[in-house]
C-alpha cells in the first residue's frame, strides 16, 4: 500500500521549532567548570573548618532525631535508614572523588544522577 500525501503539513499552533542542536544531547546533567568547582571546594572548606561545633552539633542532632524517629518503626524503619543512609554515602564518595580529581586536573566536574545497587546518587565524575 503506498501513501501520498500532497498537501502542505499543517501543525498545531503551539509548536516549537527545534534544530540538530537541540536534539543532540539527551542526557542531562549539570556541568561544572573550574572555577565553579573551585567556588564548591573552598565554600565546603570554610564551612566545616570555620564551624566545627557547629557541623558536629547538626550532624549529631541530625542522626539522633532521624533515629529516633525511625526506631519507632521497627522493620521499614530501618530499612529507610539504611536506604537513607546509602545514598547518602554514596552521593557524598561521588562529590568527594569527582571535585578532587577536577582540582587536580585543572577540570570541571560534571554531574548527574546515578544508580548503584537500586540507589540513586549523584554520579560526578571530571571532564
Amino acid at each position: 500500500m503506498e501513501m501520498c500525501y500532497n498537501e502542505t503539513l499543517v501543525m498545531p499552533c503551539n509548536y516549537v521549532a527545534m534544530d540538530n542542536d537541540e536534539m543532540e544531547y539527551v542526557d542531562g546533567g549539570y556541568y561544572m567548570t573550574n572555577e565553579e568547582c573551585k567556588a564548591l571546594a573552598f565554600a565546603i572548606g570554610a564551612t566545616v573548618s570555620m564551624n566545627i561545633p557547629t557541623v558536629a552539633a547538626l550532624v549529631t542532632a541530625g542522626g539522633a532525631g532521624l533515629t529516633a524517629i525511625l526506631a519507632s518503626v521497627p522493620v521499614i524503619g530501618w530499612i529507610a535508614a539504611g536506604y537513607g543512609a546509602a545514598i547518602i554515602i554514596n552521593s557524598a564518595e561521588s562529590v568527594a572523588s569527582g571535585l578532587m580529581t577536577a582540582l587536580w586536573n585543572n577540570q570541571g566536574m560534571e554531574v548527574t544522577i546515578g544508580f548503584r545497587w537500586f540507589t540513586p546518587y549523584l554520579n560526578c565524575e571530571a571532564k
